[in-house]
């Protein structure tokens, strides 16, 4: 009997090794979109701000951030718009690149 137990051992902890999860794989980095600054404009900070101080919400979501919308024609034709806090490096004609995440981002090219 004791000479099967090193036996009996190694075979259910390889049978355990078997069911250990493996991470999936990672995602591919996606590919920054290109595209040229059609037109910029000022955004209106949102009315909801004092409302929001009232009830209590961060400071960092009431005070007003100076943000600006950029249409963009991408190289393939699409139209499209991005919000964001304006560093006034930015402008119309320019060629940028769309950085994707959970908000999409500009970087000037």
């Amino acid at each position: 009997m004791l000479r099967c137990l090193p036996i009996l051992l190694a075979v259910i902890l390889l049978g355990l090794a078997g069911c250990a999860v493996s991470p999936p794989p990672a995602a591919p980095p996606a590919a920054a979109l290109r595209a040229t600054i059609v037109a910029v404009r000022p955004v209106a900070p949102a009315a909801d701000g004092p409302l929001l101080a009232l009830l209590g919400a961060p400071s960092s979501a009431v005070i007003p951030v100076q943000a600006r919308e950029f249409i963009l024609r991408t190289e393939d034709g699409h139209i499209l718009s991005i919000v964001q806090d304006d560093d006034g490096l930015l402008r119309a004609g320019q060629a940028v690149s769309v950085v994707a995440g959970a908000r999409a981002r500009l970087s000037g090219s």
